[in-house]
């Protein structure tokens, strides 16, 4: 993993900019993961408009699971990220995590191919 913390000339500055930096990211971090739960929710309505029930209720289930991974790193993100590189494991766990998960979709009986597509 990279290091991200940049070198100034004065060590006060460049303390105080790169845990700045790690604020800043980490508050768009927790923004990503509440639209992520919410964008999950939305899709519900087009998952019963297009498919039927018995495979909408395997949506649900997934769906669920997923919303609650990003909801539970949302909450643990508060506590769980102190330095960049508990950052860069936790982000990319979570990005690998939702990727396997639309393709997850994939295999379902009569879906689309959208939902391959969108991961």
């Amino acid at each position: 993993m990279t290091n991200w913390n940049l070198q100034f000339k004065d060590p006060q500055t460049e303390r105080e900019f790169n845990k700045s930096c790690l604020e800043q990211d980490l508050k768009a971090f927790q923004f990503a993961m509440i639209l992520g739960f919410i964008t999950y929710y939305i899709f519900l309505s087009l998952d019963y408009a297009l498919y039927d029930e018995k495979l909408f209720y395997k949506f649900i289930i997934l769906r669920l699971s997923i919303s609650s991974i990003l909801l539970g790193t949302y909450f643990l993100s508060f506590r769980i990220i102190k330095t960049p590189k508990q950052y860069q494991t936790i982000a990319i766990f979570i990005a690998i995590s939702s990727f396997c998960s639309h393709v997850a979709f994939t295999f379902f009986q009569g879906v689309d191919n959208f939902y391959f597509y969108t991961a």
